[in-house]
């Protein structure tokens, strides 16, 4: 019995010592799929942390959202600024600004690149040193009926 016991109790510290701590998944319900998330460390580069898909439309586009983390020292204010710069640089137009909270900005903006019509809605949370970027991507001729899905989605990031 005593051997028995002993060996439960090995068992478990050496199941306990190669399981990761805190592994995630992510829950694709309507896909029917759950799959580990891959994360690595954040560095002194812009890092892709997360992109999702949904099928493509019609016009070949496939919406989705990402979630970027960019390093960024300055105040949100500077990196709301900058944002409008690119936006006003790029030729598109900013349709709705919002400030939710003190260091978080949401911009949707629209235009052409590569002779498409694209519409976006980006929210930016600062923490610290970095803004994490969560975008929105889409064609225009099919913003109004996935926009409200896209921005759900946009809407419900949050940081831990």
């Amino acid at each position: 019995m005593k051997k028995s016991l002993l060996f439960f109790c090995l068992a478990s510290i050496l199941l306990l010592a190669i399981c990761p701590p805190g592994l995630a998944s992510v829950v694709y319900e309507k896909n029917g799929f759950t799959i580990n998330a891959l994360e690595g460390e954040v560095g002194a580069v812009p890092y892709q942390v997360l992109v999702m898909f949904l099928p493509p439309t019609a016009d070949g586009f496939t919406p989705n959202v990402n979630v970027q983390i960019q390093p960024f020292a300055g105040t949100m204010a500077d990196y709301t600024a900058l944002s409008k710069q690119q936006i006003e640089n790029a030729g598109w137009k900013l349709l709705n600004q919002a400030t939710p909270g003190k260091d978080v900005v949401i911009l949707e903006f629209a235009g052409e690149a590569q002779g498409f019509g694209f519409h976006w809605y980006a929210k930016a949370v600062k923490d610290g040193d970095r803004v994490y970027l969560v975008t929105a991507t889409a064609s225009e001729s099919y913003w109004a009926e996935l926009a409200e899905q896209l921005k759900t989605t946009v809407d419900s990031f949050k940081l831990r």
